[in-house]
């Protein structure tokens, strides 16, 4: 379903007033039907052909995990940016390593929406009228402008090393105004966070 108009210009313009990067877990789930395992190592993969998307959200994430007494490694610390992650380089990295987990990130949506910067309208309150009047003379409201914000739908998957199974999964949506760095700061420790919650981590 598609974001009426007005709503995305409020949400944008919301976003630019707070002046910050905004992720938000949409939706997540773990498998209720096995007691949920205490996970000690993971292996943590971010699927994306831009290498520095890649490294970065991937340090990220290790980082977020270690503050939740996880050891945790990035796939670009063992394999190469143009090697395919397949169960067979799996194995060929990283099954010596002890890895319990692998913790998937992958984009499903990337999309511009548009956000309206409101202008001057050039009205204040004063105590009288002098101070008023120096303030306004000469100055006339100023047009607000259209700009966007990018909106990134991610999902992520946990899977259980040795039964191959998903144990954990998310949604997310995370909107940037030209500052990917930040939202993938803020989206990795929601994410960790989450897993935390869970019952994944110790």
């Amino acid at each position: 379903m598609k974001m009426p108009v007005f709503l995305s210009l409020l949400l944008g313009l919301s976003l630019l007033q707070c002046k910050s990067p905004t992720s938000a877990i949409t939706d997540s789930w773990a498998d209720e039907s096995i007691e949920s395992p205490v996970y000690q190592k993971v292996l943590v993969i971010a699927v994306t052909k831009n290498g520095a998307v890649r490294r970065y959200y991937e340090d990220q994430m290790v980082k977020k995990l270690a503050t939740k007494n996880v050891t945790a490694v990035a796939s670009l610390d063992g394999i190469s940016a143009k090697e395919a992650i397949s169960p067979e380089t799996f194995r060929k990295y990283f099954s010596n390593q002890g890895i319990d987990a692998v913790l998937v990130s992958r984009p499903v949506e990337v999309k511009e929406l548009p956000v309206f910067v409101p202008g001057d309208s050039g009205t204040a309150e004063y105590a009288n009228f002098y101070s008023y009047y120096n303030h306004v003379y000469g100055k006339a409201p100023e047009p607000g402008s259209f700009g966007s914000n990018t909106l990134v739908r991610l999902v992520t998957h946990l899977f259980d090393v040795s039964s191959e199974q998903a144990v954990y999964s998310c949604k997310s949506n995370s909107y940037a105004h030209g500052n990917g760095e930040q939202v993938m700061d803020e989206l990795t420790a929601r994410i960790a966070k989450d897993l935390k919650r869970k019952g994944f981590f110790r």
